[in-house]
C-alpha cells in the first residue's frame, strides 16, 4: 500500500511490487554464487521457490543472465577496463560486491562460463520440451481451432541460447495464414532450428 498511488491499491502495483522483490531475490542469489558462497545461494534458492513456485522458471534466464555479465566482465577486464567501470557497466551494486564477483570470474574463466551455459541449455531444453524427469511438466498449449498458442516461460528473454527461436516461426506462420499452427509443424519448425547432432535424449 505505500508503494501505491494514493494509497490505492491495484493489482499492477501489486503485480509490479512482487515482480521486483523476486529480481531482488535471484540478484541477491547469484550474488551469493558470485561470492564463492554456493550453499547460501542454494539456501536462498529454496527459500524463493518455497514462497513462489513460478520462480523455477525464470531461474535459468536470471543464472543465463548472470553467466553472460561473467563473461562480460572478463572481456571488460582483458581490454583494460578499471573495476569501477566494470561495476557500472554491468550493474554491480554495493560495490563491495565487485571484488568476490571479479575473483569468481577468473576462477571460472571464458571455458568454465561456456561449459555452465551448456548445462544450463540442456536442463532448459528438457524442462521445456518434456524429456526425462521434466515428462510431466506442462510448459504451453495451443489451440485447435484457433490461431492461438502460448508458453509459459519467456522465449525472448534469452541472453544465449536461442532454442525457443521456432515459436517466432510458428507465430509469423500464423501471421500470415490466419490459422491455427499444428502440433506436427511446431515439431519440424524446432527441427530446423535445431543442431544437426541433437542430445541423445531427445525426443525420436
Amino acid at each position: 500500500a505505500l508503494m501505491c498511488e494514493g494509497g490505492k491499491v491495484t493489482a499492477e502495483a501489486v503485480g509490479s511490487a512482487v515482480s521486483f522483490q523476486r529480481e531482488r531475490q535471484m540478484w541477491d542469489m547469484t550474488n551469493e554464487l558470485a561470492a564463492g558462497r554456493p550453499a547460501e545461494a542454494l539456501r536462498k534458492w529454496r527459500q524463493l521457490i518455497q514462497s513462489d513456485t513460478t520462480a523455477e522458471f525464470r531461474a535459468v534466464t536470471w543464472l543465463g543472465m548472470w553467466l553472460e555479465n561473467v563473461r562480460k566482465a572478463l572481456a571488460m577486464k582483458r581490454s583494460g577496463t578499471s573495476d569501477g567501470d566494470i561495476a557500472t557497466a554491468l550493474k554491480i551494486w554495493p560495490r563491495e560486491n565487485l571484488a568476490p564477483f571479479m575473483k569468481t570470474a577468473a576462477a571460472m574463466g571464458d571455458a568454465g562460463v561456456g561449459r555452465a551455459l551448456d548445462l544450463l541449455t540442456n536442463v532448459d531444453r528438457k524442462s521445456k520440451s518434456g524429456v526425462g524427469e521434466f515428462a510431466t511438466n506442462v510448459e504451453g498449449f495451443r489451440h485447435k481451432d484457433l490461431p492461438v498458442f502460448s508458453v509459459q516461460y519467456h522465449p525472448e528473454a534469452s541472453p544465449g541460447p536461442h532454442d525457443a527461436a521456432y515459436l517466432f516461426d510458428a507465430f509469423m506462420e500464423m501471421m500470415k495464414s490466419r490459422k491455427p499452427v499444428t502440433g506436427k509443424r511446431l515439431l519440424e519448425l524446432q527441427e530446423l532450428r535445431t543442431d544437426v547432432n541433437p542430445p541423445s535424449d531427445a525426443p525420436g
